[in-house]
């Protein structure tokens, strides 16, 4: 499994509900249309505590079959237009590629 971890930071005079929102209604089904992910999860934040630095709005969570699997869709226009729509809601996001070690 190639899982990714993005941390979304919110546009400039856009609250955390509206925000919110406009990720669940208007983005999530455009995302949708991504091809080849197994897992698509959304995550917004509901509280912080001691952040250093500007505060994260939310986490989204990719999971696909192979590294291939996701360059495949990176490449693909559904992902062109996710990334695109994302600039109505983000004013930045940042990916991390991860190993998932279930503890539990």
């Amino acid at each position: 499994m190639y899982t990714l971890i993005y941390e979304l930071y919110r546009k400039e005079g856009m609250s955390q509900e509206e925000f919110v929102d406009y990720w669940l209604n208007t983005h999530r089904p455009i995302a949708m249309k991504m091809p080849d992910l197994r897992g698509y999860e959304i995550w917004p934040v509901e509280e912080s505590v001691e952040v250093l630095g500007d505060e994260v709005a939310g986490f989204v969570i990719l999971r696909f079959d192979s590294r291939e699997d996701f360059e495949r869709t990176h490449a693909s226009e559904e992902f062109a237009a996710t990334a695109a729509d994302a600039d109505n809601f983000c004013r930045h996001y940042t990916r991390y590629a991860v190993q998932t070690h279930e503890v539990i």
